[in-house]
């Protein structure tokens, strides 16, 4: 059954900022990929493409921060254009190292722009120093301006730690103030100070932001918060997809040509499935993951938000060492941020905006492997839907 494509090249171990929540580990590679490894590593994904059918594969550009290797990333652009069929491309960087002409590169390519901004200098200076320890936000200021008018829209993500969480408000306001037109939030789910206050300060924050984002939008503001807008186009709909889309349709490979599940695993060999040079060693199909339901997890039984909040294979098994079990820091945010996307989504449904109503017919679907239809739009963001639902929210 064809599906899209999704791939991370971590191309690089190499940065130029010490974020305190860096996803990096000693044991990732240090490295960065090779001519060689990147050419094998396209004629990999373009022969597993056409194994799969898949009608569009995504090139993700990754790294600590791969605007590192620029070099690299135009070389592997042109040869995926020429080897990838519905090639298509996205880049996730600190921003830091963009400059118009780079800029100018990736708006030719069409690329998809993921960049990691997490509020107020004053902030976003504290978690996301340079590697002097120096700060960053003046580094990325410059280019904001032309970033909030590429096409398509940048989408930003705003880390959350658990100190953050009561700065939630603020600092989502002020990158929408920024002129940002696709906002999302990531958890640290690696951090270890999460706990009950932490929780009931992110609840609070979150609905402040829910009731501030829904009037926005009532009112025409140039705001999509995909997490919210998404809720109201699937609520009612359970999940019988798979928990999340490593090892279905999302890989990663490191610099050395090994395959994960995704970019979140690069680097913990027991969850290599294999290398572009070798092969499959853990072939997709077989994969433990794709045997799992989000909404059957023992762990989800009786709650209401099974099937909706994306639960991530990688911090299931980083806190409960198996995949199939759930991981608290991501229950109890995901919870939040679904409640509050709820509350957001009622108002807007209350106000029959226009805007949002726009909103709910902007997808694009591709059926996955056990049948759904994965859903994406444009911030590269991901639902599911039994195929008999997707008529329901064509507007």
């Amino acid at each position: 059954m064809s599906t899209r494509q999704i791939w991370a090249l971590y191309l690089t171990g190499e940065c130029n900022l010490a974020c305190a929540y860096c996803y990096y580990r000693p044991e990732s590679p240090q490295g960065t990929m090779d001519l060689r490894t990147a050419e094998r590593a396209l004629d990999f994904i373009a022969g597993y493409a056409g194994e799969r059918g898949a009608p569009s594969t995504d090139i993700g550009f990754f790294g600590r921060e791969p605007l590192t290797r620029f070099d690299l990333i135009e070389s592997v652009a042109s040869s995926a254009k020429k080897r990838i069929p519905g090639a298509t491309f996205s880049l996730n960087t600190n921003g830091t190292l963009l400059d118009n002409t780079r800029l100018a590169f990736f708006r030719d390519l069409g690329a998809r722009i993921t960049l990691s901004l997490d509020g107020a200098p004053d902030h976003h200076d504290t978690v996301r120093p340079t590697t002097g320890g120096g700060p960053s936000y003046g580094l990325v200021e410059p280019m904001i301006g032309d970033l909030t008018l590429y096409e398509p829209a940048v989408y930003v993500r705003m880390t959350v730690t658990a100190a953050s969480a009561r700065h939630f408000f603020d600092n989502a306001v002020h990158i929408a103030g920024l002129g940002f037109r696709k906002l999302g939030f990531a958890f640290d789910l690696t951090d270890p100070h999460w706990d009950q206050l932490a929780y009931a300060a992110l609840r609070r924050e979150l609905e402040r932001f829910a009731d501030w984002y829904s009037a926005g939008v009532a009112a025409g503001r140039k705001l999509a918060v995909p997490a919210f807008d998404s809720l109201a186009r699937g609520r009612s709909v359970p999940d019988a997809g798979l928990f999340c889309g490593a090892a279905s349709h999302l890989f990663a490979v490191d610099c050395e040509g090994t395959i994960y599940p995704c970019w979140r695993f690069v680097g913990s060999g027991p969850d290599a499935m294999g290398n572009v040079f070798s092969g499959w060693s853990r072939p997709p199909d077989g994969h433990a993951f794709n045997a799992v339901r989000q909404a059957a997890a023992a762990d989800c039984a009786g709650c209401g938000h099974a099937g909706y909040c994306g639960r991530c294979a990688w911090a299931s098994i980083r806190h409960t060492g198996v995949h199939d079990r759930v991981s608290r820091v991501q229950c109890e945010t995901a919870r939040a941020a679904i409640e509050a996307g709820i509350r957001a989504c009622e108002s807007m449904a209350t106000s029959q905006s226009p805007h949002f109503i726009a909103r709910l017919s902007s997808l694009e679907a591709e059926r996955t492997l056990d049948g759904t239809l994965m859903l994406s739009d444009e911030s590269g963001c991901v639902y599911s839907l039994p195929p008999e639902e997707l008529e329901r929210y064509r507007v």
